[in-house]
């Protein structure tokens, strides 16, 4: 669910007996109420925060913290780290991180393209990740 969907689309997540909600994927830290009062929360991302709103943009890992005590939500606190993403890179690179000219793109100047096709189609025939994939399930 999109940040902008209106609140119908989130009651989805909800129900009786749900206090909280905690939802991910779209890489962007939320707090909402459902149409009965219920918090949803998506905590971000911690290496792939989006935003198009240019002036929050950052590569700081997000996260957040849900407190709870004695069985009663207490705080939920938003969170957002920098790190040495220059050395996850590297990290990425010596383990052999499928895609890593995507994904050093992605971090170093926040361009997504996981949805070019016909990029992915050159960097799987490049790197001969179908045979990757193959030998993998060979494998197994």
């Amino acid at each position: 669910m999109l940040v902008g969907n209106d609140t119908e689309k989130f009651d989805q997540l909800l129900d009786e007996e749900t206090d909280v909600a905690v939802y991910g994927h779209v890489h962007k830290q939320l707090l909402r109420y459902g149409s009965q009062g219920q918090q949803i929360i998506n905590p971000g991302s911690i290496g792939m925060p989006y935003f198009n709103w240019e002036a929050l943009k950052n590569h700081r890992a997000q996260y957040a913290v849900i407190e709870v005590e004695d069985g009663e939500l207490v705080n939920i606190l938003f969170r957002k780290v920098a790190y040495d993403y220059e050395a996850e890179l590297e990290l990425a690179k010596s383990k052999g991180l499928p895609f890593i000219e995507m994904y050093e793109e992605l971090r170093r100047d926040d361009n997504y393209r996981g949805h070019n096709l016909e990029l992915l189609t050159s960097l799987i025939e490049k790197h001969g990740y179908v045979e990757d994939v193959k030998e993998y399930f060979d494998f197994l």
